[in-house]
């Protein structure tokens, strides 16, 4: 959401007004354009997933275990056509392009189980999948689904229905935006059984035009059900009052939709700060979401997979945010946080900027976004022992 930031400066408004401002341009530009959805042309006719027919068929046993990505793709700008051509290369961002949704696409497409943030643009969001799925039939593995696809999707949160040219009433009280949404996105080889959704109430500046909040899948493996969640978290480091009641809405959600005996994995960017010097320190916004997460599944316990697996040195090689001359200090900024059950525990995992040829106007793209994803494999007995949460390391 830093695009949108810079989209506010560049108006000239003052900053108490930059999201009104940009509010009122995008309500009239929206209103003027109301662009109709272009579905995605295949390049190619889709072969049939490996090990399955034309019909589908039954896929080869699950051997346990399981990749997973979390991923903040930077597809920011909204599909909106003039508004997408003046913002498509703002500076500090990547160019809001094809070539880079489909790079995503085709790096991610051999993981079981994709967790994305920042997917507003519907044109981007589709090109990124439709190579995910072509991507995957290229994996060795076979389909799990019942369509024979490679991928179920699902995409929220939607703009509550209430929100009315910028203005959201909800059951606290009113709130500017939301005007974006689908800002996060699940695909998984496995079926999604159920998929619920929730926008924060709590939001600041020019996060207030997205529907940020969290999404939640349900997702069947083997007969045994993972629930999975993907959130992102206010921008800003002066909005910390915002943050901490977003995380407090999160662990409501959480507490209310999650099955209490299954694994839960909750991941994405929370724009909180997890180094030495926050893990150490009972006031920071880290511990505190820790605590408010591990309340919700009492008395269970979250457990950070970056950690658990670089128990030595946990700092090495682990931001998720490189410098920036307006922050000289790289940030571990986006996490993957897992309550396992039945013995399910992290293997192994890593962060991967995902550098790519990607060319846009000439000029090298280089990594895909401005995240790194994270990368986590995880295994869960087929026999499960008992009814066990994995250990955590805590500071």
């Amino acid at each position: 959401m830093g695009l949108l930031r810079r989209a506010t400066t560049a108006l000239g408004a003052a900053p108490g007004a930059r999201p009104c401002a940009l509010v009122g341009l995008m309500v009239v530009i929206w209103l003027a354009l109301t662009p109709q959805p272009v579905p995605i042309q295949p390049v190619l006719p889709l072969p049939p997933p490996p090990g399955t027919g034309a019909a589908g068929g039954a896929p080869a046993a699950w051997d346990g275990r399981l990749a997973i990505a979390s991923y903040n793709v930077q597809l920011t700008t909204p599909d909106i056509p003039l508004l997408s051509l003046l913002l498509r290369e703002f500076p500090g961002h990547k160019p809001n392009i094809e070539a880079r949704a489909r790079a995503i696409g085709e790096r991610l497409a051999c993981l079981d189980i994709v967790a994305l943030q920042e997917t507003i643009h519907d044109r981007r969001r589709a090109e990124l999948l439709d190579r995910l799925e072509r991507g995957g039939r290229a994996c060795g593995k076979p389909s799990r689904l019942a369509s024979a696809r490679m991928f179920e999707v699902v995409s929220g949160p939607d703009r509550p229905r209430s929100a009315i040219l910028g203005l959201w009433r909800h059951e606290q009280g009113w709130r500017l935006g939301p005007l974006v949404d689908q800002e996060l996105t699940i695909a998984s080889r496995f079926p999604i059984l159920t998929a619920d959704q929730h926008v924060f109430r709590a939001a600041a500046s020019e996060d207030v035009l997205a529907a940020k909040g969290v999404l939640h899948a349900r997702i069947d493996l083997a007969g045994r059900p993972l629930e999975v969640y993907v959130t992102h978290f206010q921008a800003g480091d002066a909005q910390l009052e915002v943050r901490r009641a977003q995380l407090d809405e999160l662990a409501e959600f959480v507490r209310a939709t999650a099955d209490p005996s299954a694994p839960i994995l909750v991941m994405g960017d929370f724009n909180v700060q997890s180094n030495t010097a926050e893990r150490r320190d009972d006031a920071s916004e880290y511990r505190a979401l820790l605590r408010a997460l591990d309340r919700a599944i009492a008395p269970r316990r979250f457990a950070d997979l970056w950690l658990e697996t670089h128990p030595d040195a946990p700092d090495i090689w682990s931001w998720t945010k490189p410098k920036r001359p307006w922050k000289p200090q790289p940030q571990r900024i986006d996490l993957m946080l897992l309550a396992g059950a039945d013995g399910m525990a992290p293997l192994a995992m890593g962060r991967d900027f995902l550098a790519h040829g990607v060319v846009a106007d000439g000029r090298p793209v280089g990594h895909l976004s401005n995240h790194a994803a994270l990368i986590a494999e995880l295994a869960w007995p087929l026999a499960p022992p008992s009814q066990q949460p994995i250990a955590s390391v805590r500071p």
